[in-house]
């Protein structure tokens, strides 16, 4: 790497090849997300998930969190249903929306997908 160094009304600066400086803006990107990453693979060594870019956007997209975890977990709704003890079709009916449940069913649910309740209910209008 070659730098020029010029001086211009008494502020000295330094000129340097894009490529360089390109170069240069990557590493400072590298060193800024070191601490992040050094944190997650804490995290993940301490046991939490890793989760999938193509689970998040389906979230993100507004399909169910009961089925996109469900699928996660390769887990038919039949299944589920074992584990749970609810019938496949009150289980369809919950992913799709239009059957509610209670709280005791939403945990029986969680748990079975190994995540937090949180993680699969739904947000309604007005909530983030």
């Amino acid at each position: 790497m070659t730098a020029q160094m010029i001086e211009i009304a008494g502020q000295k600066l330094v000129g340097l090849a894009e490529a360089d400086y390109i170069r240069l803006c990557g590493y400072a990107e590298d060193n800024a997300d070191a601490p992040a990453a050094l944190l997650a693979e804490a995290r993940h060594k301490a046991g939490e998930e890793y989760v999938p870019s193509l689970l998040i956007d389906r979230l993100a997209s507004g399909d169910s969190p009961l089925r996109v975890w469900r699928e996660h977990r390769s887990l038919t709704r039949q299944a589920r249903s074992e584990k749970v003890a609810l019938s496949k079709m009150t289980i369809s009916g919950i992913e799709r929306g239009t059957r509610d449940t209670n709280s005791a069913n939403w945990r029986r649910l969680a748990d079975a997908s190994a995540v937090d309740i949180d993680d699969l209910i739904p947000l309604t209008d007005g909530q983030e």
